[in-house]
Parts: structure tokens; sequence; C-alpha cells
């Protein structure tokens, strides 16, 4: 079964480095160096970013970029339906500008 888990929040809250956090822990605990398409695991420090990663038999994908007009929806399809992702992890803002998916 196939899962998206969405992190929901006003902007500037910490969604992204939650995200990012998550990813590098996941990373760093299966021994991750590469991603699916076989480039070195990249993890900005600042800014939005997409992962898609492969641990054992399954695909996780993490997209950051929450905001509408950023890509979100582009982003989760391709996450879904190019990768075949198990599993993606997203941020999506609440309220503000630029109001996301939640």
């Amino acid at each position: 079964m196939k899962k998206i888990i969405v992190i929901c929040n006003a902007g500037e809250r910490g969604k992204t480095e939650t995200v990012r956090q998550l990813a590098s822990l996941i990373t760093c605990k299966y021994s991750i160096d590469k991603d699916v398409l076989g480039n070195l695991v990249s993890i900005p420090k600042k800014g939005d970013f997409r992962l898609t990663i492969k641990i054992e038999d399954k695909i996780v994908g993490f997209l950051s970029q929450g905001d509408l007009n950023t890509g979100l929806e582009r982003g989760l399809d391709e996450l879904a339906d190019k990768y075949k992702c198990d599993l993606i992890i997203c941020t999506c803002r609440t309220k503000g500008g630029g109001t996301g998916c939640c």
C-alpha cells in the first residue's frame, strides 16, 4: 500500500527542516549514498529539495516544496508516477501566501 505523509503548518515553521532532518537520518541509518537514478545523495542545507531513494525493495520520496506555484503537484505526480514511490514525505503550508494542499 502506497502512502503519503504530509507535514503541514504555516509558513516559516520548520516544515522543510523537518523533512531535511528526516531524510538525513534515514540516509545515514541505511547507509544510502546514491538516489534512485544513481546520483550522489544531496540534501541541501538551505532551501527546498527533492530526493528519491531506495531502501531494500521500497522507494521513498522526499519533497519539501509545499507552497502553491512551487511545483508541489507536479513533484508529487512525478514521485508517484515516474518513480513509483511506496512512501512520499512532503510539506504543505496551511496558511499565508501560497497556501498549499492542506
